[in-house]
């Protein structure tokens, strides 16, 4: 799951990028200083920016969406096991209770000896 959290994070990082710089960019723009040339410019990367940002953002939801998928599998699997380790520790108390002790373990004696 940390590979995931941090694909998640970089796209993060990556759509605030684009958004920092269009930022950026709007700000020069709407100052209206420089050429109509560079200003035209900036109209045209701000769309560019747009498109990327749009396209970043796809790939960060894909990386939230297998994150939250990872992150509900996980607390699934996690489940399952203190189900199992309950049910184990109450299948050993009962045996207890009435005797029929078994062991998980196998000691050195109980095993069979080579010829």
């Amino acid at each position: 799951m940390s590979d995931l959290r941090r694909e998640v994070t970089k796209a993060e990082d990556d759509v605030q990028a684009v958004r920092q710089r269009a930022d950026r960019d709007r700000s020069r723009l709407e100052s209206g200083t420089g050429s109509a040339k560079d200003l035209q410019a900036l109209q045209s990367e701000l769309e560019v920016l747009a498109r990327r940002q749009s396209a970043l953002e796809d790939v960060e939801i894909e990386a939230m969406e297998r994150l939250e998928t990872a992150e509900a599998l996980h607390a699934d699997a996690r489940t399952q096991r203190d189900a199992i380790a309950a049910d184990i520790t109450k299948a050993q108390r009962g045996a207890r209770r009435t005797g029929c002790v078994t062991s998980t373990r196998k000691s050195a004696t109980s095993r069979p000896s080579v010829p």
